[in-house]
């Protein structure tokens, strides 16, 4: 499946990059762009069904 070949970058994405940043801008423009994948992914799958840990 397609979507399986983004596994590594998105995982990638999450081990190197900090979301919460310090500098409101950096972690604003990071958020913005959490949201473009959330958008882009709800079209696939429903991820409010996955467990909370």
């Amino acid at each position: 499946m397609a979507l399986a070949a983004l596994r590594a970058p998105v995982d990638e994405f999450f081990d190197t990059t900090m979301v919460m940043d310090e500098d409101p801008e950096v972690r604003a423009n990071r958020l913005k762009l959490l949201n473009r994948f959330a958008n882009v992914f709800a079209h696939v799958a429903d991820f409010s069904q996955m467990a909370k840990k």
